[in-house]
């Protein structure tokens, strides 16, 4: 009889583990979509920030000075928009008004966080 109990009780812990497991795999799963729904959120909210920026900037007659590696001289971007590098970072690219070459100038953080 002890051996039926001890089988017994065996199983049962099999079990409530099996179901600890399931339900700690459920709330793994549900985290990963939160965060992967909270990161689509951050992004888009980014880019809409930076369009808001530049609409702001062209209201308000500001400019965006940036290297002109073809002229070697400071210049104020033409046409100024926000990208995002293929490193993640943030920039704002434009053309240069005198040469029409494109200028770039980094900005502030990562538009994508950095994947690990």
């Amino acid at each position: 009889m002890a051996k039926g109990k001890s089988g017994a009780s065996v199983a049962d812990r099999d079990r409530r583990t099996t179901r600890k497991e399931t339900v700690l795999r459920d709330r793994l799963a549900a985290a990963e979509k939160l965060v992967a729904k909270r990161a689509a959120q951050l992004l888009a909210a980014t880019a809409e920030r930076d369009e808001a920026a530049v609409r702001l900037a062209e209201v308000a007659g500001y400019t965006v000075e940036g290297y002109c590696l073809r002229e070697r001289t400071r210049v104020t971007i033409r046409d100024a928009m926000p990208i995002v590098l293929a490193n993640g970072h943030r920039a704002l690219a434009g053309s240069c008004p005198a040469c029409g070459a494109r200028v770039v100038r980094m900005t502030r953080g990562r538009a994508v966080p950095a994947s690990t």
